[in-house]
């Protein structure tokens, strides 16, 4: 699921982390600090998110962290600012409803019923991130999510429930145009 972990969820943490500390709910410093302080248990210290310096922090869209990282800091990024954010918060708000997004994507279990909620999950996500980042563009990752409802229904939701790791599998033959792994199985 490169299309979320190493494209949408990276630029949408960094716009988030941009507007905290514009907001001064946090430093930069002080998120690296309690990044580098979460107890992440031995399952997850392997893809404990790396520090955030401030050039990438300022750059581009990328973070500098694998996807399994980003995937981490998507989950546990709640949990670093959500005691700083106020709860009616716009940007947090679109950040938790990506989050969802990618919640259904790497569900261990996904039901055809699923399809519908992502694909309005999406669209609520790109409507809000468009009024909330006027001046940021879609890329085209963010535009390949609108698919990624139909692809669900189409390769992989041929049973009334499938594993998550079967659905991951799935979609990443989808993301690199191999979908005879796919539709062979």
């Amino acid at each position: 699921m490169h299309i979320l972990l190493e494209g949408v969820i990276t630029k949408e943490i960094r716009l988030l982390l941009q507007h905290c500390v514009h907001q001064k709910c946090i430093t930069l410093a002080a998120f690296n600090e309690r990044m580098k302080d979460i107890d992440l248990r031995h399952t997850d210290d392997k893809n404990r998110p790396t520090h955030i310096s401030r050039e990438t922090f300022n750059g581009d869209d990328k973070l500098g962290q694998r996807a399994a990282q980003s995937w981490c800091l998507a989950v546990i990024l709640p949990l670093l600012v959500g005691d700083l954010i106020p709860e009616d918060d716009l940007h947090y708000q679109c950040f938790l409803t990506l989050l969802a997004i990618l919640s259904i994507s790497m569900a261990e279990t996904v039901h055809t019923e699923d399809a519908s909620l992502l694909a309005a999950t999406i669209e609520d996500h790109h409507h809000r991130f468009r009024q909330l980042y006027p001046g940021e563009h879609l890329t085209p990752k963010m535009h390949y999510m609108v698919h990624l409802p139909q692809q669900l229904l189409k390769y992989v939701c041929k049973s009334v429930c499938l594993s998550g790791r079967t659905l991951f599998v799935a979609l990443q033959c989808i993301d690199y145009c191999n979908l005879s792994v796919v539709c062979n199985n």
